[in-house]
């Protein structure tokens, strides 16, 4: 993940830190509903609470990544919940995020037609899941640990017509 999409632009400032349009409390923090264009170029339309974006929101990135979901405050204003991230190269996360992480369930959508649907931590595949091999006509189901697998596979081939499970 680019680093312009981890901890977006900041959005502590009073006035100096970007263009911004919409509701704000007593203490002139943004709360409600307001858009921000900020001086990365990046763009943020939704919800506020005190100062950090909260409820639903998106958010453009200025590298063609798009984040539409839930934020939360106490997070520091990161993705936190359901959610659904579209990237500059076509592939898409859509699920469950955790402090800007993909986080329990959720379904990341390859360029090349692959997919992954199960479960996530701080980020990466971990659980029970399936990957989907498009090219190869190949599904793995099983657990993973962050970086390993060990999966029951099925070929789905020719040389498996019978469409058989095998643990490997």
């Amino acid at each position: 993940m680019a680093e312009e999409e981890r901890g977006e632009g900041a959005e502590t400032e009073k006035y100096p830190y970007g263009e911004y349009v919409g509701s704000r409390d007593d203490n002139l923090d943004r709360h409600g509903y307001g858009s921000a264009l900020l001086p990365n170029g990046d763009i943020y339309e939704g919800n506020y609470r005190r100062g950090k974006r909260h409820g639903k929101g998106m958010y453009c990135f200025r590298n063609g990544s798009r984040y539409d979901g839930e934020w939360r405050k106490v997070c520091l204003g990161l993705k936190h919940g359901f959610g659904q991230m579209q990237y500059p190269d076509g592939s898409r996360y859509v699920g469950h995020w955790r402090k800007d992480n993909k986080h329990g369930n959720g379904i990341y959508h390859y360029i090349n037609g692959d997919n992954y649907e199960g479960s996530w931590y701080k980020g990466f595949r971990h659980g029970l899941g399936t990957y989907v091999y498009i090219k190869d006509n190949v599904v793995f189901y099983g657990l993973c640990t962050i970086h390993l697998h060990y999966s029951i596979i099925n070929l789905g081939t020719d040389q498996n017509p019978d469409n058989s499970f095998y643990f490997i």
